[in-house]
């Protein structure tokens, strides 16, 4: 969340990505919106294996014919500046870096032939970023608040909006239907770009560490932005009315909440107990 004053509006940036983190642990997602704590969420070979596997197809989806080997190489100098970046060092905590280059090449190539083909229609927009208004309202004195949704769809065509996905198993369809909020906000703003319209299909590309591939497909309409406003609007609220200074609320039972999977464990719950 990103809150920038304009004059006598208050606008509200929201991010999927952090969205979840704040849906996972309200505390997780303040620390996200402190300057102090920006750099403590370092990538992990993981997150850098699906960065790579990203910049591989980007790469395959924006050149034409572009042989496959050459995707496969720029997924691996991807991930070879990210794990050797020693201002943002990287941490390890599954695989090492064969294991790793392994998966980043493995995967983009599933990618090419299972989930390529499936693409339908002429691209629009890989990588497109957008920025759009999801509502406005008032709090205490008055005040106008306008908030809005910002991210980047992996690829817009005339027919189909996709995002890839590496993991380390298949997805539940069921619950990626009833609670995914990805989709929502996606086709949400592409539906205000004139990209789409509501009710709209979003898919998931699925590469899984292991060989797995899988399209997932969800359905959204206008219920479902609804919906995604109604999560949005309290955690706005808490951010203006009691601010970002003292602490929200934990989810100190979620199975992330440790040492290995959270950057702030040190300074939250890693604080009072080892």
């Amino acid at each position: 969340m990103r809150i920038v004053k304009d004059g006598d509006t208050t606008k509200v940036y929201i991010r999927q990505s952090w969205l979840k983190d704040a849906m996972m642990c309200n505390e997780r997602g303040r620390y996200n919106m402190l300057p102090d704590y920006k750099g403590w969420s370092k990538p992990n070979e993981l997150s850098a294996i699906g960065t790579s596997v990203h910049a591989a197809i980007e790469h395959d989806l924006t050149n034409l014919n572009v042989p496959i080997d050459e995707a496969v190489d720029v997924g691996l100098t991807t991930f070879h500046r990210i794990s050797t970046d020693e201002a943002e060092p990287m941490r390890w905590v599954k695989y090492n870096d064969s294991q790793s280059r392994h998966y980043v090449e493995a995967l983009y190539r599933k990618w090419a032939e299972f989930i390529r083909p499936q693409v339908r229609g002429q691209i629009i927009g890989v990588e497109q970023p957008f920025e759009f208004p999801l509502y406005s309202m008032s709090i205490l004195d008055g005040e106008r608040i306008d908030v809005y949704g910002e991210g980047t769809i992996d690829l817009i065509t005339t027919e189909q909006l996709w995002d890839w996905k590496t993991a380390s198993r298949k997805y539940n369809e069921k619950e990626k239907q009833e609670s995914d909020v990805q989709s929502m906000m996606y086709v949400a703003a592409a539906a205000e770009m004139g990209l789409t319209s509501l009710p709209a299909k979003f898919n998931f590309g699925v590469m899984v560490r292991g060989g797995a591939t899988q399209i997932v497909t969800v359905d959204r309409d206008k219920s479902h932005i609804m919906w995604l406003n109604r999560i949005i609007r309290p955690l706005v609220r808490q951010a203006l009315t009691i601010g970002t200074e003292d602490s929200w609320t934990v989810n100190d039972t979620h199975f992330l909440c440790n040492s290995t999977w959270c950057p702030f464990w040190s300074v939250c719950r890693g604080a009072y107990q080892s």
